[in-house]
């Protein structure tokens, strides 16, 4: 059994198994840091997002990776793409995300959805945000086998992104 957290809260959103029978953890943190194994995903502001593997045989952990600025970051979804990298969806409300050095800016006030994706051992490739002004939040996202991205957002209205 293993287990992950800080000193505060961890919040679970998501999980799928993927293809090679791995477990894939989707959600939230706002403790200082949490470790996974012996690496420590330090939060950035307010509450940060993660993504973890568990090896579906042995139960130890893979990889962890987070996602966060200033703000209130969440992934909220998860899925697998056809060729086998992951897709996340979430909202942000912090002021400017950088993944792979491109910053992804918002006001910092209302919460944009995101979406983004990582190879299969976990190193975050692309993020993009969508949002004007208002809540706009993603909380569950699938994909199909060309590569595209479905959301379902706070408002129940279906969006699809092309990865």
């Amino acid at each position: 059994m293993q287990t992950f957290g800080g000193e505060s809260d961890e919040y679970l959103e998501d999980m799928i198994v993927d293809s090679n029978g791995d477990l894939i953890l989707v959600g939230s943190f706002s403790s200082s840091s949490i470790t996974v194994n012996s690496n420590s995903l330090v939060n950035q502001g307010d509450r940060d997002g993660f993504s973890l593997k568990i090896n579906g045989q042995t139960g130890s952990f893979l990889w962890g990776n987070s996602l966060g600025s200033s703000g209130f970051d969440n992934i909220t979804g998860v899925a697998e793409t056809s060729t086998g990298n992951i897709a996340y969806c979430g909202w942000t409300n912090s002021s400017s995300l950088i993944v792979n050095g491109t910053a992804h800016n918002g006001s910092g006030i209302d919460n944009d959805i995101i979406v983004s994706w990582s190879t299969n051992s976990g190193v975050w490739d692309q993020l993009r945000r969508y949002g004007n002004s208002g809540v706009e939040e993603a909380h569950d996202c699938t994909t199909d086998n060309n590569c595209l991205l479905y959301t379902s957002d706070a408002a129940d209205e279906e969006d699809s992104v092309d990865l």
